[in-house]
């Protein structure tokens, strides 16, 4: 009956299971960081973590914000006063940016920000030209399920280029996901890398 169908249809809607809204945590490695402690301690980027920010989303204030705000406040800024949101597809991705959290001097584990990008299912770790290869183990969660890799490269012939090496690690039981990355997995700033 068209009752039951629209009964289904709510049911199908208040599903959890079922989403089109999600949070995904955003952690800087500067050069020189290794441990997750030097990298949650950050409170700014370089211009070319800026410029990342600004490809994948758009910077809004937290407050008054009525979009899906990722368990963000949105009332009283206890959380930091901005962050980067996106809709891609018709989903809503808001991005848990460590630099964006509200930052307390007398904690160096930056428990508060933790507590937001370590309970995220995805982790993008934006490492600034110049870092380490990262080791997936530095960030230590029992939510944490993906973690992308971003590293910031300068191709020395044009210093004004700015490309991004992409990597992805991933815990042993979560089966294959796509998009696969290309050879090289090597983007220039700009849609084409947003989109993928």
């Amino acid at each position: 009956s068209e009752q039951l169908q629209e009964s289904l249809v709510v049911y199908e809607s208040k599903d959890m299971r079922i989403t089109n809204r999600f949070k995904c945590g955003i952690l800087l490695c500067k050069a020189g960081q290794r441990r997750e402690e030097e990298m949650f301690s950050n409170t700014s980027g370089s211009q070319d973590f800026q410029d990342f920010l600004d490809c994948i989303g758009q910077k809004i204030s937290l407050r008054g914000f009525r979009g899906f705000s990722g368990g963000l406040d949105t009332r009283a800024n206890t959380t930091g006063s901005h962050s980067y949101w996106t809709e891609w597809q018709e989903n809503e991705i808001m991005f848990h940016v460590s630099t964006l959290l509200s930052h307390d001097d007398g904690n160096p584990q930056q428990v508060h920000k933790k507590r937001y990008i370590g309970n995220d299912i995805v982790l993008l770790v934006f490492q600034e030209a110049g870092s380490e290869p990262f080791d997936p183990r530095t960030v230590k969660s029992n939510y944490i399920n993906i973690i992308i890799v971003v590293r910031s490269l300068r191709c020395s012939k044009d210093s004004k280029s700015v490309y991004y090496q992409v990597g992805v690690a991933s815990a042993s039981d979560v089966p294959p996901f796509g998009p696969i990355l290309p050879y090289p997995p090597v983007f220039r700033l700009g849609p084409n890398f947003r989109y993928f």
